[in-house]
């Protein structure tokens, strides 16, 4: 009777605490078009946490302060077959990348992820990303925060 009450005690926690960091409608648009291959979270520092995964789990994350994004500066490399996203021109390198296989975090100023299979042009990608970064925007102005610098980097 005890454990089934701390059980559930602890779901409830655990279940208010997932949607507290940040399960919206936009990063449910995000994270449906790329089927848990990538996955888009927000943190409890506002910021865009995003995990790549291929057969072996997860092999990278890219942190970014949602607001340092610059949604003028997406695009699709044919190049690279990939989705870029940039920083704006007062952050230069906002993005904290962890390369999970080379222990390593390196700062750089773009982050480069799979074109969705659900999305090969990439315009719903994109739009799902411009509609993200508003809506944070705007839930960060309202509640009247600012950025606080934060980094992985040690």
């Amino acid at each position: 009777m005890v454990r089934t009450r701390t059980l559930t005690f602890a779901l409830a926690l655990f279940t208010i605490a997932a949607f507290a960091q940040g399960q919206t409608p936009e990063l449910d648009a995000l994270n449906g078009l790329y089927a848990g291959t990538v996955k888009f979270k927000i943190d409890r520092d506002r910021q865009l946490v995003i995990d790549q995964f291929d057969a072996k789990g997860l092999f990278r994350q890219d942190i970014v302060p949602i607001e340092f994004i610059d949604p003028a500066s997406m695009h699709i490399s044919t190049e690279e077959d990939a989705m870029i996203l940039g920083c704006i021109s007062t952050q230069a390198q906002c993005f904290n990348k962890e390369i999970f296989k080379l222990n390593t975090i390196r700062r750089t100023g773009r982050c480069d992820l799979p074109r969705p299979a659900a999305d090969p042009s990439g315009e719903a990608f994109m739009q799902a990303m411009r509609d993200l970064i508003d809506a944070e925007k705007q839930r960060m102005a309202a509640a009247g925060e600012t950025r606080q610098g934060t980094s992985r980097m040690k």
